[in-house]
This record gives structure tokens, sequence and C-alpha cells, in this order.
């Protein structure tokens, strides 16, 4: 389903000026007035209240049952909307409605709140991606997204996914990456990716060749709000995540990497930029590292990044075919906390600091296999 939510609520009614009794003065009206008004705020109350059932009643067309038990999903309007699927036809039709219901209308006025927190359990293929059970409608092709506010839902995309517009939301969607460079480019800002699986072709175990699972860099102005990747699953990409700063990764399983002659590949990669979170994550690493911090000029430093929570893990292909660093932070990169992850013990070391300053905090991480705490890189 695509749709888009444009159009803002009418301005407020303005309140009605009423004149206050002159000082000094008994008013005949005055104990009559009080009655009445009584009577007629408390008969308003039971109208508004009545009114206020019917108006934010939910929109039985945004409300899904998750087979997963997944609770956090989002509420969005009715209003259906065209976007710019400039590259492909698409299976799916969509036809603009007369309007938002009313009860779109008054889900826009509240503003949505930060996401809850990351619940801890590792992340796997069972509890990332699409939703068991989900009805997919396909797309053939690359998806194209310029209009701002647009949702994708229940989509299964064959090629890539282009976001170029704000405030886009994508849940419960399958992109498939075939003959596509990247799975999902995101340039926009407000975007938040929920419930996706990127990566493996038609069958879902193939490599296509595609260099990136998701490739995003935010809005410096928003932070870490600025582009939300919650519960996805990435893999059979030689990268799976880039990450060029004001973004938040949590929940999702990042796995498989293509590592095919000559890659050098990342669970998520950052060149440059800041206000990044990973939070209770399973990334496995390329050949390279699980998550890798390098600046590289032009591009500004990295600062202000946060891995709490998370597997880091190296894979290994053969004897000489391993990943180097489950976390790999290198020149450029300062402000970084390291809290609470699980590594594995592939790999040369389970961290890399070219400059050991970079790390501002590092405590209780630890290897999964024995709960032995790691000791701080020093280089």
């Amino acid at each position: 389903m695509i749709s888009n939510t444009t159009g803002e609520p009418g301005p407020a009614d303005k309140g009605n000026d009423v004149a206050a009794d002159s000082p000094g003065r008994r008013n005949p009206l005055r104990f009559l007035r009080s009655r009445t008004g009584v009577v007629l705020g408390a008969s308003a109350f039971v109208i508004a209240v009545a009114v206020a059932s019917v108006v934010f009643r939910p929109d039985k067309a945004s409300v899904y049952a998750d087979p997963a038990g997944r609770s956090d999903s989002l509420v969005t309007g009715s209003a259906a909307a065209t976007p710019d699927a400039s590259s492909a036809s698409s299976s799916a039709s969509s036809s603009p409605s007369a309007g938002p219901s009313r009860s779109a209308a008054a889900a826009r006025k509240a503003t949505p709140g930060p996401l809850p927190p990351a619940k801890g359990a590792k992340p796997s293929a069972a509890n990332t991606g699409v939703p068991a059970g989900t009805a997919l409608k396909k797309h053939s092709g690359t998806m194209t997204i310029s209009a701002s506010n647009t949702v994708i839902d229940a989509m299964d995309i064959s090629g890539s996914l282009v976001i170029k517009a704000n405030n886009v939301t994508v849940k419960r969607t399958r992109v498939r990456c075939i003959g596509g460079d990247d799975c999902i480019h995101i340039s926009g800002n407000g975007v938040l990716v929920q419930d996706v699986e990127a990566g493996g072709g038609a069958d879902g175990v193939t490599n296509t060749g595609a260099g990136v699972g998701i490739v995003m860099g935010g809005d410096s102005s928003k932070g870490a709000d600025s582009i939300r990747v919650v519960r996805a699953n990435v893999h059979h990409t030689t990268d799976g995540l880039r990450v060029d700063g004001n973004l938040s990764v949590i929940d999702s399983y990042i796995h498989d990497p293509d590592q095919h002659d000559g890659a050098h590949g990342d669970g998520a990669q950052s060149t440059g930029y800041s206000n990044m979170v990973f939070r209770n994550n399973f990334i496995i690493g390329g050949t390279n590292a699980a998550i890798y911090l390098n600046q590289e000029k032009p591009n500004p430093g990295i600062s202000n990044v946060v891995i709490d929570g998370n597997w880091l893990w190296g894979t290994k292909e053969s004897a000489a075919d391993f990943t180097s660093f489950p976390l790999y932070v290198n020149g450029g990169t300062s402000n970084v906390t390291v809290v609470n992850n699980h590594f594995n013990r592939i790999g040369y070391q389970p961290a890399f600091a070219r400059s050991p300053g970079a790390i501002a905090q590092w405590a209780n991480n630890t290897f999964e296999d024995s709960g032995q705490q790691i000791s701080k890189p020093t280089g």
C-alpha cells in the first residue's frame, strides 16, 4: 500500500471574550448566570466526550495485527496518493481518495512520540523484517519516492527503493535488490524504516551484487532522530549499512554479507559525519568489521556515536578470509560510547582503536560465549 498524508487540520476556533461585572456593583443576574453556567458546562462536557469518541476512533485501515507480537506499529491516515515511481511499473495500484477521513486528520494533530527503547532480545530473522503472515503487493523494478509524507506499507519490491523525500515511512516491506546497486537509498530526512527486509534476490539467499543494504545520512539539526531504522533484516550485500550521520539503528539484524573476491565489506560502515546510535542490533561483519568508523576526507570527522547493547560478530569463510575486527574505530573519530556489547572471538581482536582517546566510554563489553569482560582497546 502506498499512501500520502499531506494536509493540515484547520486552525482552532477563537475563544469568545466575556465582559466582567463592574466592580462594586451587585449584579442581580449573577446567581442565575452561575447556576445556568454550571448546567450548560456539564452539558457541554458530555457532548464533547461523545464527539471525541467518534473523532478519535482508530482508522481500521491503518491498524494491523502482528503475528510476531510487535506492539509499536505506526498509525497512518487513510488518505491515499501515488508517489513518483519513475523507473518501473507496479502491480499494486492506489487511487486518490476524496480527502482524509476525520480520524486521519485527528491523528495528524499529534506529533509521533519517540520510539520505545530496544527490547533487549537478540535480533534474528524471527523478530526482524516483515512480520509473518503479512500479505505483500508486488512492484516490479525500482521504486522512487519523491513526495513527502508518503507511507509505503506491505510491498514486495523486486529492485531497489530510492527515497528522495522527507517524512517518509516504510514498513512491512521486502526489497529484493535485483539489478540495483543499493537496496534502499535514503536522501530525505524524517524517514522511518520499520519491519523491512532488504537483500537476497528472488529466493532470499542470493548475492545479487548489491553494494549496500541501506544507504543513509540525515539532517544534523535533527540528530540521531533524522533517520530511524527499526527491526530491519539486511543480508546478502557487500556492506549491510552505509551510515553517514544523524541516524539510529535499533533492534536490527545485519548478516550473511557478500564476501566475494576483493570485497571489503562491513556490517555498518561510516566514513564521516556524526550523531549515530546503534542499539540492540545483531551485526555480523564482512571481511573488514561489523561496525567500521573511519573518516575519509573531505567528509567531516565522526563524533557522538553510541554503540550500546549490540551483538558484534566477525565471520570466517576460511583460514585466510575472516573479519579483521568486529569493531573498528580509525582516524578522524571522537566521542564514541561503547557499552554493554557482546563480541564473538573471530578477528585479530574484538575491537581496534587507532586513537584510544576516540572511545570516550568503554564499559561492560564481553565475549558472548563466556561473559568475560573485554578491556578497552589501546590500538
